[in-house]
């Protein structure tokens, strides 16, 4: 049987989809060009950049290709057709639905969790990970003026935080029928969504209309 896994410059088998180190290197440092590119000249661009339905379908709608392109001409190509055609939110004139403003230390961070495969969901196979989870959660829990016992996790944004807050809910409820979930019209959409997905009814959801001041209606509520 014929092998088709390849040896590295260090004598390291490769599989099909692995790179030579000097092509991962070559993709490392363009994407940090790229980013850095991005960051130093953000102000200078549009806010917003996108397109209809028609056109995005008219620009990427193809077959699967049946032959291997060069990793780097991927990566620029969705760079240039991808990447920039949407809501730069990190953008300081962005000011609509989710802005954000990550930090150059941040984006580094992220692409070295991405790189180490880090999973946290047992402390077996993320003992250092999970501690420093908990000691900033207790540096949060010391700020806010919590009480020793309170506690919590990580999410990766509010959609997730309330849908973990919806699902320990239900854990303490008999009887799902009788839960009735009352928000704000000015809620986040999340919240619906997470009361759905832990079962509770349409019908059982209630959206308080609010006043000028954008507080509930007590005396409808």
């Amino acid at each position: 049987m014929e092998q088709n896994n390849q040896k590295s410059s260090r004598g390291v088998s490769q599989g099909p989809f692995d790179l030579g180190e000097q092509e991962m290197r070559e993709l490392g440092y363009k994407a940090i060009d790229i980013l850095v590119d991005r960051w130093t000249s953000l102000r200078d661009k549009n806010v917003w950049a996108g397109g209809t339905r028609e056109e995005m379908e008219a620009l990427f709608r193809q077959n699967p290709p049946e032959d291997k392109s060069s990793s780097v001409k991927v990566m620029t190509e969705a760079v240039e057709q991808v990447l920039t055609r949407a809501a730069r939110i990190d953008h300081p004139r962005f000011f609509a639905f989710v802005p954000s403003s990550p930090t150059w230390p941040s984006v580094i961070a992220d692409a070295l969790v991405s790189g180490f495969n880090v999973f946290q969901g047992t402390w077996l196979e993320s003992a250092a990970p999970s501690q420093v989870e908990l000691v900033v959660l207790d540096w949060f829990r010391d700020w806010i003026g919590f009480p020793e016992s309170a506690g919590g996790i990580l999410t990766s944004g509010g959609s997730a935080a309330n849908l973990n807050a919806f699902v320990l809910g239900r854990g303490e409820v008999d009887e799902l029928d009788k839960v009735v979930i009352y928000c704000s019209d000015q809620g986040h959409s999340s919240l619906e969504r997470a009361a759905r997905m832990v079962g509770v009814r349409d019908s059982n959801i209630r959206i308080i209309p609010t006043k000028n001041d954008y507080r509930m209606d007590m005396e409808l509520l």
